[in-house]
């Protein structure tokens, strides 16, 4: 795995996967484009995806009425302009067509930024959460700073915890808020950057 720093915000990485870039508001992985939302061009995906009841039937959060949605987007465009990362829109590549989202999101009743993901169901089973989210962990402690990840998940969302557990994070509560079944995971950075160095080819 190399990192190049070529010029102040532009990030290169190699995956065993490929490659993929970031620039200050944008990561590009080998099939996605991640970027902030924008309310203009991605309400109608968003406030769609996040009303879809089938989708958050397996998560701790209910499908939101289209004024929470708009809200929670809002909440988004305001987070990430105060720390320069948070949530990011997924888009394929090359045309950019809507897949979900992936980021991280301030909870303080979590332990601190915490990762979420979320990915239409017409797109699941292809693999697209967990190269969003490398992508996203390799931003929040190699750029951003992060020290420390969060997740929260409800035990029986099996396709959730995977992916959190292959991505390294572990079970710190098994009752988060009192509730049985409900997850919360940390990923200390040095515990991230020692799985990184364990891939073939890994350096620090």
């Amino acid at each position: 795995i190399s990192y190049q720093f070529p010029k102040r915000g532009t990030w290169c990485r190699v995956f065993s996967f490929g490659d993929f870039r970031m620039t200050d508001n944008k990561i590009e992985t080998p099939r996605l484009v991640l970027r902030p939302y924008s309310e203009q061009d991605d309400a109608a995906d968003f406030i769609r995806m996040h009303g879809d009841a089938a989708l958050s039937a397996h998560t701790h959060a209910k499908a939101l009425p289209h004024a929470a949605s708009r809200e929670l987007l809002h909440g988004y465009q305001r987070a990430f302009a105060a720390d320069g990362f948070g949530m990011y829109r997924i888009g394929l590549r090359p045309e950019g067509g809507f897949a979900g989202e992936c980021g991280l999101w301030h909870r303080a009743d979590a332990g601190g930024y915490t990762l979420r993901y979320m990915i239409e169901r017409k797109h699941w089973s292809l693999g697209y959460s967990f190269e969003a989210v490398e992508a996203v962990l390799a931003q929040a402690f190699e750029i951003g700073g992060v020290t420390e990840l969060f997740a929260i998940a409800m035990q029986e969302n099996e396709r959730s915890t995977r992916i959190l557990l292959k991505a390294g994070f572990r079970v710190v509560e098994a009752s988060f808020r009192g509730i049985d079944g409900f997850l919360r995971f940390e990923l200390p950075r040095q515990h991230w950057l020692e799985k990184e160095a364990m891939r073939p080819g890994g350096t620090i």
